[in-house]
């Protein structure tokens, strides 16, 4: 067992960027830990002494490098503002996956990490079906149908009980269909309350026409794990990303609207609330940093 948790710590450690600077900053600092202690050690000081100092030494130096080779690498992967933009609107999935929306390289996620999760969530273990898969989240091809189906077919008509429902008006009417419509009407009413606590108000909902967001949203997640994982180049990636961001820009006039179709879609179609902060549009935010259009 412990064999095995070093080994996938040791894994992480060199398969991930961030991974790569950790070791390199770990040992650098303890070298210079262990030339103090040697030092210390060869004096009339207490051994006590010396294995404190030794320690200092080693968690100060290992955290100035990391923390100033870590600034330095993201300075070298930073993106353009017009990129930012663009990856911004796939923000949600690659944050809830603890990646960053202001480079394109993943910072955190090794390629096996990144072909498990396209294999495990979206099916993709080769390049032609990650280009099709790309290509069909960009063209709103995957849930949009189904989503603006419930949304304007029976949520925006005030059908939101399994009693009042018409299966009839959706495609297809399957048993499973019907679980999965009620299931997501019924996830709909808590992704309104938090979109409210969030600051997004009754005219910004209203004026929502599609959710085809929850599609566009998640192009530059599938688009940069398959790139991470070597299913399609840099170029090809950046080539759905940016196609995405234009029809985002399309159909919707501001982040919140984005963001609103975005949580909105995601309940109906995927039945799950994306819970978001109070201050994601506060000042200090990317939305509110990075103009939409």
């Amino acid at each position: 067992m412990v064999d095995m948790i070093l080994f996938t710590v040791l894994g992480s450690l060199l398969t991930t960027i961030r991974g790569r600077i950790l070791l390199i900053s770990t040992l650098i600092g303890a070298s210079v830990a262990a030339v103090a202690w040697f030092a210390l050690a060869a004096t009339n000081v207490h051994d006590d002494v010396v294995i404190a100092v030794g320690l200092v030494i080693f968690v100060a130096i290992t955290t100035l490098l990391f923390v100033t080779g870590r600034k330095i690498v993201l300075s070298k992967l930073a993106v353009t503002n017009e990129q930012h933009r663009q990856l911004l609107i796939g923000g949600f999935i690659t944050s809830y996956n603890n990646e960053r929306n202001d480079t394109f390289k993943l910072f955190k996620t090794s390629r096996s990490t990144a072909m498990s999760s396209l294999n495990n969530w979206w099916d993709i273990s080769n390049p032609d079906v990650a280009r099709e898969t790309a290509a069909r989240l960009t063209d709103a091809q995957v849930h949009t149908e189904f989503a603006d189906d419930v949304y304007h077919n029976l949520i925006k008509k005030g059908i939101v009980a399994p009693v009042q429902m018409d299966f009839a008006n959706l495609k297809p009417a399957t048993a499973s269909q019907e679980q999965r419509i009620i299931k997501g009407i019924a996830t709909y009413s808590k992704a309104l309350e938090v979109l409210k606590k969030a600051g997004i108000t009754e005219e910004e909902l209203a004026s929502i026409t599609t959710l085809a967001a929850w599609d566009y949203g998640r192009v530059a997640f599938i688009a940069r794990y398959s790139a991470a994982s070597k299913f399609i180049t840099e170029a090809e990636a950046w080539s759905f990303i940016q196609q995405a961001a234009t029809n985002v820009t399309a159909v919707y006039d501001c982040w919140k609207q984005y963001v609103a179709a975005y949580i909105i879609g995601r309940a109906v179609a995927y039945g799950e609330v994306l819970y978001i902060g109070s201050g994601k549009f506060s000042e200090k935010s990317a939305f509110a940093k990075v103009p939409f259009k």
